[in-house]
Parts: structure tokens; sequence; C-alpha cells
């Protein structure tokens, strides 16, 4: 499979993370094994090193949690890429605030990655006007 953007293959690596967890936990994913998650996994793994995005987050843990999340290196994206993720990270938040559970991630967390995209947006000239809140 041939990746556009990180950020395609990011989700696509977070789908692998939610999918194995929930063969965990017995829940039936369409044709997914977990053998056929791990070698996507290793698949995708080595493609996100390839474009320069850490990776440590192991299948077996199943969705990554914000410590060994795949983070993206932010000076790397495209200015669509970067407001794509601004925009995700907002859409987050507001999950969160309702209080949905099971994301990986805390306010905190979220508030604190959302500081370090607005820096790089900042950086590029670009204005921002949409506080977390």
């Amino acid at each position: 499979m041939i990746w556009k953007a990180s950020s395609d293959l990011a989700r696509y690596h977070a789908v692998l993370h939610t999918i194995y967890g929930r063969l965990q936990q017995g829940l039936k994913q369409a044709d997914w094994t977990e053998e056929k998650i791990k070698r996507e996994h290793e698949k995708t793994a080595a493609a996100l090193l390839r474009q320069g995005v850490k990776h440590e987050s192991p299948i077996e843990t199943g969705r990554p949690d914000k410590s060994s999340h795949t983070r993206f290196d932010i000076e790397g994206l495209n200015d669509s890429e970067l407001l794509h993720l601004h925009s995700n990270l907002h859409s987050l938040y507001s999950k969160l605030s309702a209080g949905l559970v099971g994301t990986g991630w805390t306010i905190d967390q979220l508030i604190t990655e959302h500081d370090d995209v607005v820096a790089q947006m900042t950086g590029r000239g670009m204005e921002h006007e949409s506080p977390m809140e």
C-alpha cells in the first residue's frame, strides 16, 4: 500500500490498534484475525518509520494511550496536514468534554498536544482563534 500522507498512515495505524484491542475483548472484527493485524501492524510501523514518524506502540498494547501514542513529527507535516490534525484535536476535545471515554487521551494530554500544534501553526504565520475551552 502506498501512503500519500503520514496522517493517513497514522490513522490506519490507530485503527489497527483499535481492532486488535476489540479482538482481545472477544469481539469479532469482520475478517480480521490476530495474525493478520500483527502482519499489517508490522508493515504500517515500517512505513511510519520511513516517513520519519516515531513509533513506540507494539500492537499487543491494544489502542495506544498518549504516553505511547504514535506522534507526528509536527514540523514534518505540510500545512494541510497540520490544519487537519488541529481540527481533529478540537473534535476529540469536544468528545472528551462530553464524557466519551476509551479514547486513550486525557484532557490535559490533548491540551498539551494542541499547544504544540498551535505553536507550529504560529511559527508558520498561521492565525489561531480557536482555543480549547
